[in-house]
This record gives C-alpha cells, structure tokens and sequence, in this order.
C-alpha cells in the first residue's frame, strides 16, 4: 500500500511539473527580440521593446525601452510623457487607459539615433496590481510625433505578460 502511494505522489508530481515548469522555464528563453514592436512613419522608426520579461530581478515599475531613429530634425524636442498612453486589455473584466504617471526617461541623448525608457508603476493608485491573469494584451501608445495621430506597440504573450504581475 505504501509502494502505491509513493508512485501516486511521484506520479502526481511528474503531472504538476509539466504544466507549471513551462511558465516558468519560457521566461527565461525570451530573447531581446521576441519583445521588439516596430512602427516607422514620416521619416521616424521606432523599436520599443517590453523590458520586464529580460530583466533579473523584479521591479515595481512596468519599462518598455524605445530606440529611435531618424535622419532629419532633432527627436529630443518632439517627445514627451504627455505623448504616451498605456492601454491594458483585463479581457471581458475591464479596459483600463492610462494617462498619467507614465514616465519617460532619455537614455542617450541623441537627435538622431535616442535611446528612452518608458516607466509605469506596477499597482494603481489603491494598490491594485495593473496586470493580471486575466490580462490578455498591454498596448504603448505614442502621440503625434512627425505628424503620425498614434504608433501603437502591443504585446500579448502570456510570458511575458506574467513578469508584469505584481509578486
């Protein structure tokens, strides 16, 4: 009886391991450009990529990196945190759109070639987490730059919508 209980909790153990160990083992083989989206309009190209799956350790703050590139005009002046908004899609649950308390940070400074993160804190205002299971996409979006209305970057991998869950 004894011999049939160890194999039955070996056997059960085996089973939970091939579904949980694939969360977590995916996590770490997502590469720089499985995160990249691509936008280029009006002589601007942008590559934003969701930072947070790459990262070693856990933040609060959801990051995209942004490499921009042009070959005409300064793109310092023509960016700012009042350009962007965050959209997360929660599924049937709710749509939520922030506005506010995103932050841009110039990485390098260059008017042709510039380098930014893009921050967000992880949980609202009342200390609710942004994303959840039951996240289906997270979608930058970027305002009027060089006469473009909106450059819309989306992820929806679950993978790496994961490593934005608050721990």
């Amino acid at each position: 009886m004894k011999k049939k209980n160890v194999i039955f909790i070996l056997v059960l153990g085996l089973v939970m391991s091939i579904f949980i160990y694939p969360k977590v083992a995916n996590a770490k083989k997502l590469e720089v450009e499985d995160m990249i989206r691509k936008n280029a309009a009006n002589g601007v190209m942008f590559d934003v990529a969701l930072a947070n799956p790459l990262l070693e350790k856990s933040t609060d703050k959801i990051i995209f990196k942004a490499w921009l590139t042009t070959h005409s005009g300064n793109l310092l002046d023509e960016i700012n945190s009042g350009k962007l908004v965050i959209k997360i899609n929660n599924g049937k649950e709710e749509q939520k759109v922030i506005r506010d308390n995103i932050e841009w940070r110039w990485d390098r400074k260059s008017s042709h070639h510039p380098k930014a993160y893009i921050m967000l804190k992880k949980m609202d205002d009342k200390g609710h987490s942004l994303i959840t299971d039951a996240t289906e996409s997270i979608q930058l979006i970027i305002k009027n730059v060089r006469n473009v209305p909106t450059r819309k970057f989306t992820w929806d991998d679950k993978v790496a919508l994961q490593s934005l869950i608050v721990d």
